[in-house]
């Protein structure tokens, strides 16, 4: 059956790794198909198709025997993630039945596109060798194999390399986001859950085969180690079982040894990454390890020569000295895409023959793992989350992450007391006694990211990425934790859907009042806006029938458009709209959907990507405008709001050099482009900009504004991502519908010195930190987050914070949108 299997040379017409040769999706998602036809090792599944359009693909490979049975090994997965009222007979027979799986996954970044490449010699291998050491693999493990977790980046990336092969700019990075929306941040999506991709991965892999053991393959920088694998620097998030956090160590360190011991130079490890946020690693909390490696990367397929005095010193090591975690060094010399593929296929090869060897290890800890889960010593009892929420649509998305994750989620069938609070019956519990209960824990509670020093008088060492992700502070979602036990009758809920919106009262009465504090009034107004409905907007108190809103409320005029598609509009929309017959005698305007234009350059930025995804989500039109645009000047004839997502003013202004992009994906805005701004607020216009872009207005556009973080050394304030409170006035159009005290994500953001009536939130005069870490707090006190700038006709909002980020910040769209509609 493995016969006449062509190998990925022959295949191709090259072979893997190749200087300056590349395989394209297309043909490795051939070559996977013509292998799963002609091996009977290997089977092929398609997950479904990506944000544009190509396939995702999954090999599995094992055994022809266990591919037989493979529901029957997922099976016992399930029942090891289970273990609930298992005898230890029962457990033994599972163990020893068991296979261990393991998930490879490949470049999800996709100019690290190595591990892509090698995927086809590895799958080859597999299928195709008869030695004593692949049998071994096969008949022990259940190999999970992803060529690619963003296959549409990889064909921008080829296409890209391919054009611009035998220029002066072979080897560079393509001049936009190697994923439609999130570029480089599709690998921080892992909790969330936005995308396609992410999506069907934990859908259809990881809930469904529960593995042991993920690997994960990237690449870093081309100056560093050679290869860098686990262990991790500290910290590690907590919730991760120690089981798993010892087993990391096993791992990276098994695959080192066999790398270094066949002669692979510069592997290194415990240094540069740590594994403190989920974001990065949804199967820390599912029962399996998180393998990171991370190859030193080349010109994408194009050889690079390094000095030994081109090697530079990443955190935790310098690369050219021997240490215990660098035992043998690479000096320098030619790199290639090759090298890549041979260090990454070991590495691959040796993490299949650990998780073989021991098979029974892996799944006796797996049953350990979760007997401990459903039985935990120590931590809360409940998270309990009242049905009543100001934003039922933020409420609907925290349940429905949790429950993508496989968190049990219960509704309370009586009312009940717990920590000597009443709830009411509908309330949701989630009780931390349950195999994922750890998962629901790292989401739902704050952070206290640990204050690292190598001693007691040295400055703490800063954190890598993020230090905070608390979703109810992110999603203004009220969540309480109960630490004494209580009892209540409760089911659990099956599926998490959005309820539908209603109306209270007669929903024939002549206006429908919408409340500013829910992110689903926001979409309804918008996509009614767009249907060229009448909605007006509240300034002041609105009160009625005992009703009592804050200022910002959208009245819709129902007209016989709307009554004949309300259902239509409200389906799935958890909005609830309140029936009114006469505008109210206050401060009322009339809104209208504005033309807006998103400035998008040649950097590839993720923010403007994150953008575009939330627009889209909230049905509010966009168009995309560029450097060219803004420069041929003209804006008010176009747009009555410009925004510009987090970029320096470096970016903005003077953009890419043609020392690495062609001409015509080089240069920014320029100063005209600075001038046409300056005019288009002058005129009328609205210029928001986001975070880091709001150097560009304080520094050249003349306005009463400075930041006053600017120029503060690490070692004194920095804040990598951690959620800070502010203080909001929810009276201004740009506050509306914000509670007062309000959550944000500060990451390396500016904060502002400005005249008081420009301010719409400001850092409280103490501490603002609320999860995570922070460094040199007191630079924040009394200091503006968020601050409306009249200048001319028009006006500059800068968003101080990143309101939006990864989409993971529901609490604070509002900024965005109020300004958008301001």
């Amino acid at each position: 059956m493995n016969k006449g299997i062509p190998t990925p040379e022959s295949f191709l017409g090259f072979r893997v790794g190749e200087d300056r040769k590349l395989a394209s999706w297309r043909q490795i998602v051939e070559y996977f198909k013509i292998v799963s036809e002609t091996s009977d090792r290997v089977l092929l599944e398609f997950l479904g198709k990506t944000t544009e359009g190509n396939d995702m693909i999954l090999a599995i490979v094992s055994s022809p025997e266990n591919l037989k049975k493979l529901d029957y090994y997922r099976a016992i997965q399930e029942k090891l993630h289970n273990p609930y009222n298992l005898s230890d007979g029962e457990i033994s027979k599972l163990i020893e039945e068991g296979k261990t799986i393991v998930l490879v996954t490949c470049s999800i970044h996709s100019t690290e596109i190595a591990a892509s490449q090698m995927s086809m010699e590895l799958l080859y291998k597999l299928a195709t060798e008869d030695s004593d050491e692949i049998k071994e693999i096969l008949d022990n493990v259940i190999l999970l194999l992803i060529p690619s977790l963003n296959p549409d980046g990889h064909v921008m990336v080829v296409d890209w390399y391919n054009k611009t092969l035998g220029t002066r700019y072979e080897g560079s990075s393509p001049p936009w986001l190697y994923h439609k929306y999130a570029g480089h941040d599709n690998n921080r999506d892992w909790f969330m859950l936005n995308l396609i991709e992410t999506r069907l991965v934990v859908e259809k892999v990881h809930n469904k085969w529960h593995p042991q053991i993920v690997y994960d393959l990237h690449q870093m920088g081309p100056y560093g180690p050679r290869f860098w694998l686990p262990p991790y620097l500290d910290p590690i998030d907590p919730n991760v079982d120690p089981i798993l956090q010892q087993e990391i160590v096993f791992m990276g360190s098994s695959m080192a040894n066999e790398l270094i011991g066949r002669g692979f130079k510069g592997v290194a490890c415990y240094a540069i990454y740590d594994a403190w946020t989920p974001a990065r690693a949804y199967q820390h909390y599912h029962g399996g390890i998180r393998i990171l490696s991370e190859a030193a990367s080349v010109k994408i397929a194009t050889p690079i020569d390094i000095k030994p005095q081109d090697l530079r010193p990443v955190i935790g090591l310098d690369p050219s000295k021997q240490r215990w975690n660098n035992p043998n060094p690479w000096r320098g010399g030619r790199w290639r895409l090759r090298d890549i593929v041979d260090y990454e296929l070991v590495a691959v090869l040796a993490c299949l023959r650990n998780a073989a060897k021991y098979r029974r290890m892996w799944l006796a800890n797996t049953v350990e793992i979760f007997k401990r889960a459903i039985k935990p010593e120590d931590g809360p009892f409940a998270f309990i989350i009242p049905r009543r929420q100001k934003d039922l649509y933020n409420l609907y998305w925290l349940l429905s992450i949790l429950h993508k994750g496989l968190v049990k989620i219960n509704v309370a069938e009586e009312s009940f007391t717990a920590d000597d609070i009443e709830f009411p019956k509908g309330t949701f519990i989630i009780y931390f006694a349950q195999p994922y209960g750890r998962y629901a824990k790292t989401l739902l509670e704050v952070q206290q990211y640990p204050d690292l020093r190598e001693t007691p008088e040295s400055p703490p060492k800063r954190p890598y990425d993020l230090t905070a992700w608390t979703l109810p502070l992110m999603m203004n979602v009220k969540v309480y934790t109960v630490n004494k036990e209580f009892k209540v009758k409760s089911s659990e809920l099956d599926k998490v859907e959005f309820p539908d919106g209603f109306v209270i009262g007669n929903a024939d009465s002549k206006y429908l009042v919408a409340p500013p504090e829910s992110n689903a009034s926001y979409k309804l107004v918008f996509k009614l806006l767009c249907e060229g409905i009448r909605v007006y907007r509240a300034f002041e108190d609105l009160s009625f029938n005992s009703v009592r809103m804050p200022p910002g409320a959208f009245i819709i005029e129902n007209s016989s458009t709307l009554r004949n598609r309300l259902d239509e509009f409200l389906k799935g929309l958890p909005v609830e709209l309140y029936a009114y017959n006469e505008l109210p005698n206050i401060k009322l305007a009339e809104l209208k959907i504005p033309r807006v234009g998103l400035y998008r350059n040649w950097i590839p930025n993720s923010e403007e990507g994150w953008a575009r995804f939330l627009f889209e989500m909230f049905n509010i039109p966009y168009t995309t405008i560029g450097n060219d645009d803004i420069r041929r000047g003209h804006l008010n004839s176009k747009y009555d709001v410009i925004i510009i997502p987090s970029q320096s003013m470096n970016s903005i202004i003077n953009g890419r050099s043609v020392d690495e992009v062609p001409p015509e994906y080089a240069g920014g805005i320029g100063d005209v482009g600075v001038d046409h701004l300056n005019e288009f607020v002058a005129n009328g216009g609205k210029l928001i900009t986001i975070d880091a872009s709001c150097e560009l207005p304080i520094k050249r556009m003349w306005i009463p504004v400075v930041n006053v973080l600017e120029g503060l050394k690490p070692n004194d304030f920095y804040i990598p991502g951690s959620i800070l409170r502010v203080i909001v006035n929810n009276r201004h159009p740009v506050g509306f519908g914000m509670d007062v005290d309000s959550a944000v994500m500060f990451i390396n953001s500016p904060a502002f010195k400005c005249p008081e009536e420009y301010v719409v939130a400001r850092y409280p005069q103490a501490n603002p930190l609320l999860s995570g870490w922070i460094l040199g707090e007191k630079y924040l006190y009394n200091a503006a987050a968020i601050v409306d700038v009249p200048k001319g006709y028009g006006r500059i909002i800068l968003l101080g914070v990143p309101v939006y980020s990864r989409c993971q910040t529901p609490a604070t769209f509002k900024f965005l949108f109020n300004a958008i509609l301001h």
